[in-house]
């Protein structure tokens, strides 16, 4: 009877700890992605960055040109 009791015993402290360890897991593949997706918005951010600084570009770009054009005239 006693091996009963001792064996149950390290059933549970198994369980307990595989039970801590998927805990761990979790919270360790939450913050990966958590991390994943603070990347991806600050890829998103420098896109939108560059694609209004190419746009600011292209504005000077007719504007000169269009400058140009008048003093053909």
């Amino acid at each position: 009877m006693m091996m009963l009791m001792v064996k149950g015993c390290n059933d549970n402290d198994e369980g307990k700890e595989d039970e801590e360890e998927e805990e761990k897991e979790e919270e360790e593949e939450e913050e990966e992605e958590e991390e994943e997706e603070e990347e991806e918005e600050e890829e998103e951010e420098e896109e939108e960055q560059e694609e209004e600084e190419e746009e600011e570009e292209e504005k000077k770009w007719r504007r000169r040109k269009e400058k140009r054009e008048e003093e053909m005239k």
